[in-house]
Protein backbone atom coordinates (compact mmCIF):
# COMPACT_ATOMS: atom_id res chain seq x y z
CA UNK A 1 0.00 0.00 0.00
CA UNK A 2 1.40 3.35 -1.13
CA UNK A 3 1.93 5.69 1.54
CA UNK A 4 1.39 9.63 1.47
CA UNK A 5 5.60 10.08 1.04
CA UNK A 6 5.15 7.51 -1.95
CA UNK A 7 2.06 9.15 -3.67
CA UNK A 8 4.22 12.47 -3.00
CA UNK A 9 7.20 10.94 -4.79
CA UNK A 10 4.95 9.77 -7.64
CA UNK A 11 3.76 12.99 -8.40
CA UNK A 12 7.08 14.40 -8.92
CA UNK A 13 8.34 11.41 -10.89
CA UNK A 14 4.90 11.99 -13.29
CA UNK A 15 5.76 15.61 -13.33
CA UNK A 16 9.41 14.94 -14.67
CA UNK A 17 8.21 12.82 -16.86
CA UNK A 18 5.86 15.51 -18.22
CA UNK A 19 8.15 17.96 -18.19
CA UNK A 20 10.08 16.12 -20.38
CA UNK A 21 7.78 15.26 -22.81
CA UNK A 22 7.20 18.62 -23.32
CA UNK A 23 10.46 19.60 -23.92
CA UNK A 24 10.83 17.27 -26.32
CA UNK A 25 7.70 18.44 -28.66
CA UNK A 26 9.10 21.78 -28.33
CA UNK A 27 12.29 21.18 -29.04
CA UNK A 28 10.80 18.81 -32.32
CA UNK A 29 8.49 22.23 -32.94
CA UNK A 30 5.30 20.10 -32.64
CA UNK A 31 2.13 20.84 -31.41
CA UNK A 32 0.04 19.08 -28.60
CA UNK A 33 -2.20 17.80 -31.45
CA UNK A 34 0.79 16.29 -33.57
CA UNK A 35 1.99 14.73 -30.86
CA UNK A 36 -1.22 13.28 -29.95
CA UNK A 37 -1.85 11.97 -33.13
CA UNK A 38 1.46 10.25 -33.34
CA UNK A 39 0.47 8.32 -29.99
CA UNK A 40 -2.59 7.60 -31.26
CA UNK A 41 -4.25 9.68 -28.47
CA UNK A 42 -6.70 12.55 -28.31
CA UNK A 43 -5.23 15.79 -28.09
CA UNK A 44 -7.00 17.05 -25.10
CA UNK A 45 -6.01 13.77 -22.95
CA UNK A 46 -2.31 14.40 -24.45
CA UNK A 47 -2.31 17.98 -22.97
CA UNK A 48 -3.80 16.77 -19.54
CA UNK A 49 -0.46 14.38 -19.49
CA UNK A 50 1.68 17.20 -20.45
CA UNK A 51 0.53 19.23 -17.88
CA UNK A 52 0.54 16.53 -15.29
CA UNK A 53 -1.64 18.86 -12.92
CA UNK A 54 -3.85 15.59 -12.59
CA UNK A 55 -1.72 13.08 -12.70
CA UNK A 56 -2.82 10.62 -15.59
CA UNK A 57 -2.00 6.71 -14.12
CA UNK A 58 -3.20 5.43 -17.81
CA UNK A 59 0.00 7.14 -19.50
CA UNK A 60 1.49 3.62 -19.87
CA UNK A 61 5.04 2.30 -20.34
CA UNK A 62 4.11 1.74 -24.25
CA UNK A 63 3.29 5.42 -24.39
CA UNK A 64 6.29 6.67 -23.34
CA UNK A 65 8.21 3.82 -25.76
CA UNK A 66 5.85 5.56 -28.63
CA UNK A 67 7.35 9.37 -27.46
CA UNK A 68 10.04 8.03 -27.70
CA UNK A 69 9.72 6.92 -30.99
CA UNK A 70 7.69 9.97 -32.36
CA UNK A 71 10.91 12.11 -30.85
CA UNK A 72 13.66 9.78 -31.83
CA UNK A 73 15.23 9.92 -28.78
CA UNK A 74 15.95 6.87 -25.61
CA UNK A 75 13.53 6.59 -22.52
CA UNK A 76 16.31 8.01 -20.60
CA UNK A 77 15.29 11.20 -22.19
CA UNK A 78 11.47 11.08 -21.18
CA UNK A 79 11.90 9.25 -17.90
CA UNK A 80 15.31 11.11 -16.90
CA UNK A 81 16.37 14.73 -15.69
CA UNK A 82 18.94 15.17 -17.90
CA UNK A 83 17.35 16.00 -21.13
CA UNK A 84 15.93 19.22 -19.75
CA UNK A 85 18.30 20.29 -17.08
CA UNK A 86 21.24 20.25 -19.88
CA UNK A 87 19.84 20.41 -23.33
CA UNK A 88 16.11 22.73 -23.32
CA UNK A 89 16.24 24.47 -20.25
CA UNK A 90 16.68 27.45 -21.89
CA UNK A 91 13.93 26.67 -23.99
CA UNK A 92 11.04 26.16 -21.26
CA UNK A 93 12.61 29.21 -19.34
CA UNK A 94 12.50 31.36 -22.60
CA UNK A 95 9.10 30.25 -22.84
CA UNK A 96 7.99 30.77 -19.16
CA UNK A 97 9.60 34.40 -19.03
CA UNK A 98 7.55 35.25 -22.65
CA UNK A 99 4.34 34.24 -20.80
CA UNK A 100 5.07 36.53 -17.53
CA UNK A 101 6.22 39.44 -19.83
CA UNK A 102 2.96 39.14 -22.13
CA UNK A 103 1.08 40.37 -18.59
CA UNK A 104 2.70 43.44 -17.85
CA UNK A 105 2.33 46.86 -18.74
CA UNK A 106 4.30 48.92 -21.22
CA UNK A 107 5.83 50.83 -18.30
CA UNK A 108 7.02 47.83 -16.69
CA UNK A 109 7.74 46.51 -20.13
CA UNK A 110 10.42 49.63 -20.24
CA UNK A 111 11.72 48.94 -16.79
CA UNK A 112 12.47 45.54 -17.18
CA UNK A 113 14.00 46.60 -21.16
CA UNK A 114 16.57 49.31 -18.62
CA UNK A 115 17.51 47.00 -15.96
CA UNK A 116 18.24 43.99 -18.85
CA UNK A 117 20.54 46.62 -20.78
CA UNK A 118 21.88 47.73 -17.51
CA UNK A 119 22.72 44.20 -15.69
CA UNK A 120 23.63 42.07 -18.91
CA UNK A 121 26.70 44.00 -19.68
CA UNK A 122 27.83 42.77 -15.98
CA UNK A 123 27.62 39.42 -15.61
Amino acid sequence: MKTSDDERKYDVYYKRIASNIKAQRILHRMTQANVAEKLDMDTQYYAVIERADTPNRNFTLDKVLSACIAFNCTPNEIMGTDFVEENHNREMLVEKIDKELDKMTDHQLNIILKYIENIIPMI
